[in-house]
């Protein structure tokens, strides 16, 4: 399970522990790495969904059908019946960008996530919104995980040091910063690196990371509100909270 997602679980867990409610856990994907639809084989009174995979859309459908539901962590609206809760991928990644190029930087890489993640869009579209407001052409790493060895490996195919790098999660900011110092390279002096998460230990990096926080607590909680509302016959609603940036010292002298 991913950092955020399972801070987000924690979250929800505790808040409807603090509600009255007993939470069942299902794991929506079979066997052959298929989702599937028969994730709650049992009567419920609510179904929170953690997304970000472009499937869990049609899986929150399915369930919107049967449950009162929520959908976390993804960038669709409008849903028939469905509530859904995420955070501005957009803002921050455009935030994150926006932070390198107001120093003066023309040449600012940014490693986005594995296909097929509503996150990773969300936040390469913000980049790119960046690039676009600044003058400045994009320039994108495609890497096949969110997993730090990765972003070292897309660096090092790159094979030259940017300006500035500006990555789609932390654990790809660690691994490109690894390929920095392999190559000689010093951190901020010659690259100036920009993470997105603010995972645990993201300010023990060296140097301390500067990244975009995401507000995990609030987004159980407010998932667990939803579905209370929904449960409660109340109409289906969509809430985006908005990110933070987090100044260390890895990006700027």
């Amino acid at each position: 399970m991913f950092h955020g997602h399972g801070r987000v679980l924690l979250s929800i867990l505790n808040a409807s522990s603090q509600a009255g409610y007993h939470v069942s856990l299902s794991y929506a994907y079979g066997p052959d790495g298929q989702l599937r639809n028969d994730f709650a084989p049992f009567d419920v009174d609510g179904v929170i969904i953690l997304g970000g995979q472009d499937p869990t859309i049609d899986v929150a459908i399915e369930a919107g059908k049967r449950f009162p539901t929520v959908l976390v962590l993804t960038s669709e609206k409008g849903l028939d019946g469905i509530s859904t809760v995420a955070v501005d991928n957009v803002r921050g990644a455009r935030l994150a960008t926006e932070h390198l190029l107001a120093q003066g930087l023309t040449d600012v890489v940014h490693i986005c996530g594995p296909a097929g993640w509503s996150d990773a869009q969300m936040r390469r579209l913000g980049y790119e919104q960046a690039c676009e407001a600044y003058g400045i052409e994009p320039v994108v790493l495609q890497p096949d995980s969110w997993d730090s060895r990765d972003g070292y490996d897309v660096m090092r195919a790159a094979g030259r040091l940017p300006e500035g790098v500006q990555t789609a999660n932390d654990q790809l900011a660690l691994g490109a910063m690894r390929y920095i110092y392999e190559r000689g390279g010093v951190v901020p002096r010659d690259v100036r690196v920009v993470g997105f998460d603010d995972i645990d230990g993201a300010d023990s990096y060296a140097p301390p990371l500067t990244t975009i926080h995401q507000p995990f607590d609030r987004l159980g909680r407010t998932a667990v509100r939803l579905v209370r509302s929904l449960m409660g016959g109340g109409p289906s609603q969509d809430i985006v909270l908005d990110p933070e940036l987090v100044i260390r010292a890895s990006s700027h002298l």
